[in-house]
């Protein structure tokens, strides 16, 4: 997520910029990064939706495409494990199911590989 973002969505999860598609987060200890991203947002979230998380669905056993479980939260075991792609309806606007059950989030900045506190930036922008 860019600097403002986190702020901006009021720390929910904001739907895919493609449209429909999931939005695939990490469990916690899981540093799933194909990316090689530099920022993140760590949400507290309910016991209710994290039991959703962990027991997602298997993408390799019940395929359906990356954009086909809209109600659903998907896992890739096989070679993402932690990795959970929550599906389109549960996060498509503020209140929607997932989105209320969101404790708070948090932005964190990786420096010299280590996930932390963003840095504050000390000049103005025009």
């Amino acid at each position: 997520m860019r600097e403002g973002e986190v702020e901006a969505s009021g720390g929910k999860i904001v739907p895919h910029i493609k449209g429909s598609v999931d939005h695939w987060v990490n469990l916690s200890g899981a540093n799933w990064n194909p990316n090689d991203e530099v920022f993140r947002v760590v949400y507290t979230i309910t016991q209710k939706r994290m039991d959703i998380l962990q027991n997602a669905k298997d993408l390799e056993k019940f395929f359906v495409g990356k954009a086909g479980y809209k109600d659903g939260v998907l896992s890739k075991n096989t070679n993402e494990a932690g990795a959970r792609g929550i599906g389109y309806n549960l996060i498509k606007n503020p209140d929607s199911v997932f989105n209320n059950e969101i404790i708070k989030a948090r932005r964190e900045q990786k420096v010299k590989g280590k996930w932390g506190r963003p840095k504050k930036c000390s000049h103005k922008l025009d």
